[in-house]
């Protein structure tokens, strides 16, 4: 079978993009728009079904790995800042345009994704599958926030809240919440994520890209924690994936339209799987360290096509 040739829309520092080149047979090279400079060039001909830039020619028979992409930076000689903004917006059209007028093979689509990368649509996607997923309710309204926090309550429950997405700046770790007081000037500049707690069995890093999956059980010395991602020592153990929790995941990609992601699950007290969050570009090579040495390699043929 005649494998795909790959490119790769990335940093050129991306762990995960300069790895898989060095272990690929398939061709392989990574595009960083970021570091386009005026001696780069991208051109997109619709009526061939093509695009070039300097290194490759991108087609029908191209696989194409969407991953954290950068645009270039306005050139240095235009400080007006409306031309600045101008350039930006023209760069951005074109690099969008190379998925739907080459018609390749593509890991994510990046409209696709960008609708994907919002929780809220990811939790309405677990919704329309049936994936059970914690009660949520996301405003800036300090009463809608408590009346939800006081129902939790009622219900037995505690409540949780965290960012929509994270800052660059600070770590958003999920927390408990009891009480919305002294905190309404904070809520009212911006809408936060308020949810239900759900009580910790384990939790799954799971990933998906076609037909292949792969779940890990994260392991932390301090299994209290109810953000695991803050035990800076924390591992996994690789377990075998249920058929039907499997069949789960690849509902949520195929209804959100993406060809590989990489979930955040919790098994409740009761043994009941509950959606938290897929991410589209994740990591998950480090789950070679932890009983899946082929990963990489099983990334690789899938988007090679062999």
């Amino acid at each position: 079978m005649t494998m795909r040739e790959i490119v790769c829309i990335a940093d050129e520092e991306d762990d995960h993009a300069v790895y898989l080149k060095e272990i690929s047979d398939a061709p392989f090279t990574i595009i960083d728009f970021s570091k386009f400079g005026c001696d780069e060039t991208l051109t997109v001909c619709p009526h061939l079904g093509i695009a070039k830039t300097n290194e490759v020619t991108i087609s029908g028979d191209t696989a194409l790995w969407w991953r954290r992409v950068s645009l270039p930076e306005p050139d240095h000689r235009i400080t007006d800042g409306r031309l600045r903004g101008f350039t930006v917006r023209q760069w951005d059209m074109t690099v969008r345009s190379i998925v739907e007028t080459t018609g390749c093979f593509v890991v994510n689509n990046p409209a696709n994704e960008f609708v994907a990368n919002s929780k809220l649509n990811q939790l309405n996607a677990a919704r329309k599958v049936g994936f059970a997923h914690p009660e949520t309710v996301v405003t800036n309204s300090p009463v809608e926030a408590q009346n939800f926090i006081d129902r939790m309550k009622v219900s037995g429950k505690r409540c949780i809240f965290k960012p929509l997405a994270p800052a660059r700046f600070h770590f958003g770790e999920t927390r408990v919440i009891e009480s919305i007081s002294s905190l309404e000037d904070e809520l009212l500049v911006s809408p936060v994520i308020f949810q239900e707690c759900i009580e910790k069995g384990c939790d799954l890093r799971i990933t998906v890209f076609g037909e292949n999956s792969y779940a890990a059980r994260v392991t932390s010395h301090h299994e209290d924690l109810l953000d695991w991602r803050i035990d800076p020592v924390h591992g996994y153990d690789p377990v075998e994936l249920e058929t039907e929790l499997q069949k789960s995941c690849s509902a949520i990609l195929t209804e959100l339209g993406l060809a590989t992601g990489s979930f955040d699950i919790r098994i409740d007290e009761k043994g009941v799987p509950f959606f938290f969050e897929v991410n589209p570009s994740g990591q998950f090579l480090f789950l070679a360290r932890y009983g899946f040495p082929d990963i990489g390699k099983d990334f690789i043929n899938f988007l090679a096509g062999s």
